[in-house]
Order: structure tokens, then C-alpha cells, then sequence
């Protein structure tokens, strides 16, 4: 039986109008935030974060903030603080399953972005010491790859939100939508990472054409994943979605100054990719623990059949 909504009926607490201007002022009151956070570093004297002792040690610290941060969201996920909630009663079996899928391809973007700072860490950490261990077309070619994983298990749980994922066992082309999407998203992202580091290796410093396409492939993944969080039965306010967006829009710009000694830029980018990543995982915590994803994959599927014993993900 279909759960009733409770909320059915009940007047918006802001109309789809309000809703729009709402998500426009915060956009734009955040345009003058940025502007105003980068005026503060006119305070600081101008021969700070210039010298190379001075911005390998601010990308060695940054970097490792990032690793302890999203280490910390690995643990907390697996405690009850994290867990999605085991209080929803699913109507439909599949959906159940779905859900699986969705859970451990969110915990696959973490792990990825884990290793990414890790690489980070270990690159901006040999040189504070002095140490050449890596090349540095070595190290911008595996953390292109690393970003890229990030944003193909972006596609992955998109997918699952999109297109029905789970096969059924009498019905094998249910899930085809989704294991064909995944397919062209992963064949993509993999042609996108020869492509930058062919780039690296050839163009060295020069490099452009590669890492603008794995900023571009790991920003339209995020889009994805953040615009079909945009749904009536998620009931989740486009303010919440804006700052996301954000995120979208420094994933395409960051290539074109990271690594060309613009420190101040960097130094705000970073910062706001960190607080995003905060942002990012306590709201889809939140809504993995009060059931809207649960509840949109519910309403979602269209079968009420239940489905092998495991449902295997795309990226198992």
C-alpha cells in the first residue's frame, strides 16, 4: 500500500515565484560574499603566499584539511550519527534495492575525492620538504583520473535516481537505461583522462585542452546528480540546491588558475570547495535521514516486483 503524503494538501511555505526570486538574491548576495572575502586579502601584505616555500606549504596544509574532513564523513557515515535512516518503510522491495545502489555509490564519491587529496598531499608534501619524488606530469595525470572517478560515480547515482537500475529476474532489460548510461558516462571519462594526460605529457606546463574537459566532465556530472535533486517528491527547497551550483561553476573555472601561481585564488577556491564539500554532505545526510531519498525512489519505481537476492551497482 502507497504511503500517504502528509503534506498533500498543505499550502507551500513558499510559492514557486517566491522560491525563484529567493534563490536568485542568495545567488547574488553570495556573488558580493566572494567579492568581499577576496578584498579582505588586500590586508595582507603583498609578498605573502609568493614565494614557493610559502605556496607549498598553503597547498600541503589545504590539502590535507580536505583529507581529514572528508576521512571524518567516511567514519561518520558508517555510525548511526550518518546512516540513512532505518525507519522507512518501503513500499515497493525494489525500490529497496535501489537504494543499496544509491548509498554505496555516494560513499564511492568520497572514497574517490579521499584519494584525490591524498595524491594531493603527497605531492604538495615532498615538495615542502624539498623532495622530487614525483613528476609533476605523473601527479596531474592521476589526479585527473581521481576526479574523473569522482564524477563518473556522480553519473552512477544520477542514474539510479533517473532510470530504473535494479534488473528484475524475468525481465533482464529493465535495467538496460542505466547500465548502457553508466557505460557511455565511464567510456567517456576514461577518453577524457587519456585526452589530459596526453596533454600533460606533451604541453607540460601549456596543458589546457585536457584538464578544461575533465573540469567540464566533472562539472556536468555534479550538475546531473544536483538537478535531479530538483524534484516535487524530494520537496527539497531550491535555496538548499543554489550554493551546490556553485560548486558546479568552480569545478569548470578551477583549472584556469590552479597550478599558475595565483595563490590568493587559489587560497578562496580551496576554502569554498571545502566548505561546499561540508555543505554537500550534511544536506544529502539530512535527506538520507528524514527518507526523501527513500521516499522519491519509491515513487519513483514503477514495479512492484521483487528483484534478485543483491542488486548489483554498475560500479561493483
Amino acid at each position: 500500500m502507497v504511503q500517504k503524503d502528509s503534506n498533500a494538501g498543505k499550502k507551500p511555505f513558499f510559492t514557486f515565484a517566491q522560491k525563484i526570486v529567493i534563490s536568485a538574491a542568495g545567488t547574488i548576495i553570495a556573488a558580493f560574499l566572494l567579492k568581499g572575502l577576496y578584498s579582505l586579502f588586500d590586508i595582507i601584505p603583498k609578498d605573502t603566499f609568493t614565494t614557493p616555500m610559502q605556496i607549498r606549504h598553503f597547498e600541503f596544509i589545504i590539502s590535507v584539511i580536505h583529507v581529514l574532513v572528508i576521512a571524518t564523513f567516511l567514519i561518520i557515515s558508517r555510525t548511526d550519527i550518518g546512516k540513512p535512516s532505518s525507519k522507512y518503510s518501503f513500499d515497493k522491495e525494489i525500490a529497496k534495492y535501489a537504494f543499496e545502489q544509491f548509498t554505496r555509490g555516494w560513499r564511492y564519491i568520497w572514497w574517490a575525492w579521499l584519494l584525490l587529496y591524498l595524491w594531493l598531499s603527497l605531492y604538495f608534501g615532498q615538495k615542502y620538504v624539498n623532495i622530487s619524488i614525483i613528476d609533476f606530469r605523473l601527479f596531474k595525470a592521476i589526479a585527473d583520473t581521481l576526479n574523473t572517478l569522482s564524477a563518473i560515480a556522480f553519473y552512477n547515482i544520477f542514474l539510479v535516481l533517473d532510470v530504473p537500475s535494479v534488473p528484475i529476474n524475468h525481465k533482464k532489460n529493465r535495467a538496460e537505461a542505466y547500465y548502457q548510461g553508466l557505460k557511455i558516462a565511464t567510456i567517456i571519462g576514461l577518453t577524457v583522462v587519456v585526452i589530459s594526460i596526453f596533454d600533460h605529457y606533451f604541453n607540460l606546463e601549456n596543458a589546457f585542452a585536457g584538464p578544461l574537459l575533465v573540469s567540464f566532465y566533472a562539472a556536468i556530472s555534479m550538475a546531473y546528480f544536483f538537478g535531479r535533486l530538483d524534484s516535487h517528491i524530494l520537496d527539497i527547497r531550491r535555496w538548499m540546491l543554489a550554493p551546490l551550483y556553485v560548486y558546479v561553476v568552480i569545478q569548470v573555472v578551477w583549472f584556469t588558475f590552479w597550478g599558475t601561481h595565483q595563490p590568493r585564488l587559489e587560497f578562496i577556491f580551496l576554502i569554498i570547495a571545502l566548505i561546499l564539500k561540508i555543505y554537500l554532505f550534511l544536506v544529502v545526510t539530512n535527506w538520507l535521514q528524514n527518507g526523501k531519498i527513500q521516499k522519491y525512489l519509491d515513487s519513483a519505481t514503477d514495479d512492484n516486483i521483487e528483484p534478485p537476492t543483491r542488486a548489483r551497482s554498475g560500479l561493483d
